[in-house]
């Protein structure tokens, strides 16, 4: 299930990514791919086609290490707690951590009940299922801000490697259509020579 979601949101980026770009750099990518007729040429393609390859290896690159570091985080709160029990706790979170506490062991959905079913069905005890609790519990402000902090590093790195490939992607497709251009001008103008000659 989790590689799912990890192949998943590989899929929306490169989606989101894909449609964020604008359509200027689209209707560039395809006037590099055109001759001076107007026609696409195969070699103009296979360039267009490794440059966008580059861009988007680069944005599957910066994806995937930080949806990598995601997934790894997701594996080991899946160690501690299973993901749906963790999921039923942060359902029922309160901004009062004692009516929150209260909820996690009274509420229909009794997460404290099924951790320790859990626990006690992977070998472990009562007594080291209730440790195991309180530890988490006096834990979780301080696995909440690391969280929020890698979750922030995680999106700013992100942010600066989508930067950085979107200018090296337009400054590289600005340069192959400043070639076009010349060659096309170039070629005018050596036909407009041998009319004057």
């Amino acid at each position: 299930m989790i590689w799912a979601i990890y192949f998943l949101s590989l899929l929306a980026i490169t989606g989101v990514v894909f449609f964020a770009l604008p359509l200027d750099v689209w209707t560039t990518v395809w006037t590099n791919c055109c001759d001076a007729s107007g026609r696409p040429t195969r070699r103009y393609v296979i360039g267009e086609v490794r440059s966008l390859t580059r861009f988007f290896g680069q944005i599957f690159l910066f994806a995937g290490l930080l949806l990598g570091i995601a997934l790894s985080g997701l594996i080991l709160v899946d160690r501690l707690v299973p993901l749906p029990i963790a999921i039923d706790a942060a359902g029922q979170i309160e901004l009062d951590s004692k009516r929150w506490k209260r909820n996690l062991s009274t509420s229909p959905d009794n997460v404290k009940a099924k951790y320790i079913g859990h626990h006690i069905a992977s070998g472990g005890t009562k007594q080291s299922a209730q440790v195991t609790m309180r530890a988490l519990w006096h834990l979780f402000p301080l696995i909440a801000v690391v969280s929020a902090a890698i979750s922030i590093l995680g999106l700013r790195l992100f942010s600066n490697g989508y930067q950085s490939a979107v200018r090296n992607f337009s400054r590289n497709e600005s340069a192959r259509e400043l070639r076009r251009v010349r060659r096309h001008y170039l070629k005018g103008v050596d036909s407009q020579c041998d009319v004057i000659v």
